[in-house]
């Protein structure tokens, strides 16, 4: 279980930048609205339901759905930004 717990947040440590890099060209930009709140609620939720599936052990299969939906949405936020 620690080991896992370590992992889980050596991941996220992984990630975060690549987030908060895209939440800060959005801010700067002063960019807001429906869309982004709802790509920025689903990237963190699946963040979180990402990494109770890594502490829990389970199926690595569900990890990969999880981070497919939050590559897409830091996709989505990305296109938004640069539009």
């Amino acid at each position: 279980l620690v080991w896992r717990l370590y992992r889980v947040q050596a991941n996220l440590s992984e990630n975060l930048p690549l987030y908060l890099g895209v939440v800060f060209l959005l801010t700067l930009r002063e960019i807001s609205g429906t869309a982004i709140d709802a790509l920025v609620v689903t990237y963190i939720v699946f963040r979180l339901i990402h990494s109770a599936i890594n502490i829990a052990g389970l199926n690595p299969m569900f990890r990969i759905f999880c981070l497919a939906i939050q590559f897409g949405c830091l996709i989505a936020l990305t296109t938004l930004t640069i539009i």
